[in-house]
């Protein structure tokens, strides 16, 4: 996993993942709950082993969002099911239009 996902990025993912966990609270308290969700679609890989997809299902549901599942893919879905990814992801953007 290290060899596929971090080759050739490995100094700016672990900063990336340091940043995230150092400031975790940070990004949770920017959260608005009474919020809307700015986009109203979760777009979710069917074979995620990360986050199964019946956790991508109950986060849809919290955020009254659409869910667009793309068929194959596990949790990295640009790498993984690259066109359908995309696809997805104009399908959400058109959404917000």
């Amino acid at each position: 996993m290290l060899q596929y996902y971090f080759a050739g990025r490995r100094p700016s993912q672990l900063a990336l993942i340091r940043e995230l966990n150092a400031n975790r609270d940070h990004y949770v308290a920017t959260l608005d709950p009474a919020q809307p969700w700015p986009l109203p679609v979760v777009i979710w890989g069917s074979d995620d082993r990360i986050f199964p997809l019946p956790i991508g299902q109950r986060l849809a549901r919290a955020l009254n969002a659409r869910l667009i599942v793309v068929p194959g893919a596990g949790h990295n879905l640009p790498v993984d099911r690259p066109e359908h990814a995309t696809r997805a992801l104009r399908d959400a953007l058109a959404m917000t239009r």
